[in-house]
């Protein structure tokens, strides 16, 4: 996807009569190719499927799609999205339905959570004996973990209004940190903070939602 730092992702134009491929998950992986797609404006594209297909069950069924171009002067991107039926069966074409498919904020995982605290030690101490597993330590932070989940405890109250007792930070990982900032300003909302590298050399924003509670999106 193509994009200045900080705008809304936009969709790049290609030739007419490309051919792309249209891929959706349900119980596996499902892949067909879709002749002539639209690009409708920046965010959105429009494309016809034939209604006998199986894809049509699952995008009804589960609606996030991928929707990958080869096209020519090498242009190649993979646009993701959330398919919606828009008519059906079309005007012109009935055997046709038509589906519109339009970029939206896609988080990866929920990662983790930062907990400021106040005596470093003695909170590591109980969330060890609770089972978690200490993994990395300086002389402000430790991070413990239960499988890939993570905790870290810090005594630097610097991020935003962190303090003992004012709760964690929701971490949530995320494929591309500038496009994903984009996408929440074009969504309307106002982050606390720009991408920003944190210090563990992640890029970060946070986020405050209506009771503000932190969130903190990243990307590796």
């Amino acid at each position: 996807m193509s994009g200045t730092r900080g705008a809304a992702p936009t969709l790049p134009r290609w030739p007419q009569r490309t051919v792309a491929v249209l891929s959706t998950v349900d119980e596996a992986v499902h892949a067909v190719p879709v002749s002539a797609p639209v690009r409708a404006d920046d965010r959105r594209i429009l494309l016809s499927l034939h209604r006998s297909r199986d894809t049509l069950g699952r995008i009804r069924r589960w609606p996030e799609v991928a929707l990958t171009f080869l096209a020519e002067d090498d242009l190649a991107f993979t646009a993701r999205g959330r398919a919606t039926i828009v008519e059906e069966p079309m005007a012109v074409e009935p055997d046709y339905v038509a589906v519109r498919t339009e970029n939206t904020v896609k988080i990866s995982s929920i990662s983790g959570l930062t907990c400021p605290v106040n005596d470093l030690d003695k909170t590591a101490e109980f969330y060890e004996t609770l089972g978690f597993r200490v993994g990395k330590r300086d002389d402000r932070q430790i991070t413990c973990y239960v499988n890939w989940f993570w905790v870290t405890l810090t005594t630097d109250h610097d991020t935003g209004d962190a303090k003992p007792g004012s709760g964690p930070t929701l971490y949530l990982k995320v494929d591309d940190i500038d496009d994903f900032y984009g996408a929440v300003l074009a969504h309307g909302l106002s982050p606390s903070t720009e991408p920003r590298k944190d210090r563990s050399g992640r890029r970060e924003f946070l986020l405050l939602d209506p009771d503000g509670n932190r969130l903190a999106f990243f990307s590796k």
